[in-house]
């Protein structure tokens, strides 16, 4: 009888547990799905903006796009934010965003400039938000903002610009944000809008994301900070997390701001450095030219391109022509106003994955031993990751090529052309390999970590030749998995046999 009793008592005691659990758990997932909407801690503007997101994929210049009718929505898929973002999570966040100016009644707009094919891609989604926020949502084609009679006024500019549509979308994209304000014409922006002051506002795709949950959390972003400035305070904003930061960035444009006519005619008319690419790194140029026929594919082969291929894929050329260079200027030419913020999350990273500086690289121990014994190794390197990322480029345009052509219903010399594209540039990338007689004895473990951290202040932890080439293989070997070259190449690199 003292057993049973107990045993009831034991079995009474977890009942009792059991319910208090149960209502615990309640109240604690009633809480988490309130704790959006609670947790929101953003400060938004209360004078008029223009916040401004920017994705292109860098194909629509491969595309016959007046032929296409946006109905065609069985277009290849185009991930907003890259891979690790996609469309979903930004969408699902901009309109957290756009909820969120309703409630605080921010004269906000979101002012999304994309080429075609994302938009085609994402038709759904854009259309969705454009008629539940016709007043603060608006997708907005690059091509109109490069066609319009203003900016063909500045035809220097216009090789920058075109890149959103020639392969290398990011190169627009850095050029697009500081200087579209001066132009709002030209963005379809309300005169009743830019007759006073009001506020353009840029903000990377990642940046905006990892803003928004950050805020979530209770945690303050780069974005945040940025929003909540007074107007009046400063006339550019922007972060440095550690470095100087042109991932999210605001400008107060003001009818008598004379300084922002002093930059626009800095960036319009190419002032040093801009003048290093005064034709806007025409290597990407030439590469449309060749799908189109107007250049022959061995040209591919070519001393000239050989030597901008090596040039190109150099991140501190692009940094000191682009991005954070522009805004350094644009700070020296009006009053500005530095916010300290923790280093957002990097959902994009450089190249496909490498984030490398040469100069670094042949100072490392096995690098050394490679160069030893062989003089053209880090030619050859350099060389091989720049084909290889064009080889990523090529695979995204084929898909598209191949649904135009599709959809058109008719051959195109295009697909034919980037066929014999891509053969050349396997075939090169097996005759320069660098790595057909090395051997890896010794070889520490950070050196095959394809999935070494990233971040924006470091840049990559463990980078080496090794690692960097493994990032590169394993996304070829995915874009390529039946290519009979492909196979070829994996069996003269032998970094691959490290892949894990």
């Amino acid at each position: 009888m003292l057993s049973i009793k107990r045993s009831n008592t034991l079995i009474l005691g977890s009942a009792e547990s059991l319910k208090k659990n149960i209502f615990s758990k309640s109240l604690l997932n009633l809480a988490i799905a309130l704790l959006p909407s609670a947790a929101m801690a953003l400060t938004l503007p209360k004078t008029p903006c223009v916040l401004n997101l920017f994705w292109a994929t860098g194909y629509e210049g491969i595309l016959e796009a007046e032929k296409i009718s946006p109905k065609a929505i069985s277009a290849p898929s185009v991930e907003i934010g890259g891979p690790t973002i996609g469309s979903k999570k930004t969408f699902d966040t901009i309109e957290k965003f756009l909820k969120e100016c309703q409630k605080q009644q921010s004269p906000t707009t979101i002012l999304f400039a994309l080429d075609k094919p994302t938009y085609w891609a994402n038709k759904e989604h854009f259309d969705r938000l454009s008629s539940l926020y016709p007043n603060s949502f608006r997708p907005f084609f690059l091509n109109e903002f490069v066609n319009h009679p203003e900016v063909q006024k500045c035809p220097k500019i216009l090789p920058f610009l075109n890149k959103s549509f020639n392969f290398m979308p990011v190169i627009g994209s850095d050029i697009f944000r500081l200087l579209a304000p001066f132009f709002p014409e030209a963005l379809k922006l309300d005169q009743k809008l830019t007759s006073h002051p009001w506020s353009w506002m840029y903000t990377d795709i990642d940046n905006f994301v990892d803003g928004i949950e950050q805020d979530g959390l209770g945690k303050k972003s780069s974005l945040n900070v940025v929003l909540k400035q007074s107007p009046h305070s400063a006339d550019l904003f922007a972060t440095k997390v550690p470095f100087l930061n042109n991932s999210v960035l605001r400008l107060e444009m003001k009818p008598a701001f004379q300084e922002s006519n002093q930059f626009k005619e800095y960036i319009t008319q190419l002032k040093h450095p801009l003048d290093k690419q005064p034709m806007g790194f025409p290597y990407f140029d030439h590469l449309m030219e060749i799908l189109k026929g107007n250049h022959s594919v061995e040209s591919y082969l070519s001393t000239a391109m050989t030597q901008q291929r090596k040039e190109m894929h150099n991140p501190r050329l692009l940094q000191s022509i682009t991005g954070r260079h522009l805004l350094k200027k644009l700070m020296q030419k009006c009053k500005a106003k530095i916010l300290h913020s923790s280093c957002p999350h990097c959902a994009l990273s450089w190249t496909g994955g490498i984030y490398f500086f040469p100069q670094h690289l042949v100072k490392d121990s096995f690098v050394k031993k490679c160069i030893n014994n062989n003089k053209n190794f880090m030619k050859n390197y350099i060389e091989s990751i720049g084909i290889m990322n064009d080889l990523l480029k090529f695979s995204k345009a084929q898909q598209w090529l191949l649904w135009q052509q599709n959809y058109l219903q008719q051959g195109l010399p295009s697909v034919s052309n980037l066929k014999k594209l891509i053969d050349t540039a396997f075939e090169r990338l097996m005759k320069i390999n660098p790595f057909e007689k090395i051997t890896f004895k010794g070889l520490s473990r950070k050196y095959i970590r394809p999935d070494r951290p990233f971040s924006r202040s470091k840049g990559r932890e463990c980078d080496t030749v090794i690692s960097a080439m493994q990032t590169l293989g394993k996304k070829l070997t995915q874009s390529y998995p039946d290519y009979a070259l492909m196979h070829e190449y994996k069996k003269k690199n032998k970094v691959f046999k490290l892949i894990p």
